[in-house]
């Protein structure tokens, strides 16, 4: 079982939206790695559709180097990897960055705050009361 947590912010680091998700049938720490970025790359198609350029930022180095090269990924994992770099088409510019783990303490405690829940909550707007400090140390 693992956690996925997304964070939508403007070019100012400003909180637009949220998700926080649990994942209970994947295989691998990777896998929840890549059902993360997917459902990160749908949650901004589902919000802001014809909004571009997008920046995601990842604090898995494995998963965003699969998630950078070209062609079709024929691993394990590929069939997911696949679709996710077909969603990241959808975006006319569109950067993939590497985070360390420390620096992503918002995600990190959205992740952990759905861990053992069935439903996915999302939040749009406003933040939600568990990460309003992190965004704020994130922001200054």
């Amino acid at each position: 079982m693992g956690g996925v947590g997304v964070v939508i912010r403007d070019h100012n680091g400003n909180f637009l939206a949220g998700l926080s998700a649990s994942v209970d049938h994947a295989t691998s720490p990777l896998q929840v790695e890549f059902l993360a970025a997917r459902r990160a790359i749908l949650f901004v198609l589902e919000l802001f559709p014809n909004e571009r350029p997008f920046c995601f930022e990842r604090d898995s180095a494995i998963a965003l180097a699969a998630m950078q090269r070209w062609g079709v990924d024929t691993s394990n994992m590929g069939p997911l990897i696949n679709v996710i770099n077909h969603f990241l088409g959808s975006f006319h510019q569109t950067m993939l960055l590497h985070v360390r783990r420390d620096a992503n303490q918002v995600v990190d405690k959205l992740t952990r705050a759905e861990l053992g829940c069935v439903a996915e909550m999302l939040w749009c707007g406003y933040p939600p009361i568990l990460v309003q400090d992190a965004l704020s140390e994130d922001v200054s």
